[in-house]
């Protein structure tokens, strides 16, 4: 008596996914171009630097960072600082995803300096840019790349408020999550 009502029941769902599938109601795969491509905004994306000869007009470079031979450099030599940010506001809704990709050659071991990527609520670009040539005190997320952490080479991912200024002795205390990532003096990008 179970197993007929198991097979009944068997029965009735596939009916009921051939009338679904027939009746356009059940779609295994979407429908239209869901490509990577064909959501990609120009306004926000840089996929096309060696073709080009300055860095877009909706970014702005600062310090000593600059574009040679399609790839943005933001420190050309040691003791050197750079930044490129995005100058009008992003408005992130619901979901968002972001692509990072970045090299560091040249020079490897403890250095006073990282990498970072921020995600600010204010649409202006910092004036103060004393935590990794970022904001101190800022309201959103900030991905840290840095080999002075206590285990070595880490990717860090910070948030503030806005209430308080991140003290830079005590961010790898002050982190959400972090993960070991061997990014110095490597033959191949690091991704993100």
């Amino acid at each position: 008596m179970m197993m007929l009502i198991t097979m009944k029941s068997t029965v009735l769902l596939s009916v009921f996914t051939v009338l679904a599938t027939w009746a356009g109601l059940l779609e295994a795969h979407p429908l239209g171009d869901t490509s990577d491509a064909s959501k990609l905004s120009s306004d926000y994306s840089l996929p096309d630097l060696i073709n080009t000869r300055k860095v877009p007009n909706n970014w702005q470079t600062g310090e000593q960072a600059s574009l040679e031979e399609g790839r943005i450099v933001l420190t050309s030599n040691q003791n050197s600082k750079g930044s490129l940010w995005l100058k009008q506001g992003f408005d992130l809704k619901d979901s968002f995803t972001m692509e990072w990709t970045f090299r560091s050659v040249g020079y490897s071991g403890q250095t006073d300096g990282g990498i970072s990527f921020w995600f600010v609520q204010d649409s202006n670009i910092p004036r103060d840019k004393q935590l990794y040539n970022g904001p101190v005190n800022y309201d959103g997320l900030q991905l840290l790349v840095d080999n002075n952490g206590p285990l070595g080479p880490t990717l860090r991912g910070q948030l503030n408020d806005g209430q308080k200024p991140v003290d830079k002795t005590k961010i790898y205390d002050q982190s959400f999550a972090s993960c070991l990532m061997g990014y110095q003096d490597s033959s191949v990008p690091s991704e993100v």
